[in-house]
């Protein structure tokens, strides 16, 4: 979720959706639901950092914004180890 500046509010996660409709709750709002102010890292950080990131927040990917703030992408666990399987296949 983001705001009308393309800043990050919120993650709408998955699970949270599953608990919502196993708990019989068809009429959640997003905004009742959502993870908010989800982690999220600078385009200029390194993948240690973004792992770092991942495992101390115990989640599987990032919002990754810019120097505004503003949300630009998500990078996510399995692009991690997609870059990591590519770069040892070149070693």
């Amino acid at each position: 979720m983001i705001d009308e500046d393309w800043r990050p509010v919120g993650l709408l996660m998955t699970s949270k959706v599953m608990d919502a409709l196993s708990s019989c709750n068809l009429e959640a709002r997003v905004g009742d639901v959502m993870t908010p102010n989800p982690p999220t890292i600078h385009e200029d950080e390194d993948i240690h950092e973004a792992i770092r990131l991942m495992v101390s927040s115990g989640i599987g990917r990032l919002l990754v914004v810019n120097s505004e703030e503003r949300l630009v992408g998500i990078v996510t666990r399995t692009d991690i180890l997609k870059r990591i399987a590519t770069l040892e296949q070149l070693v």
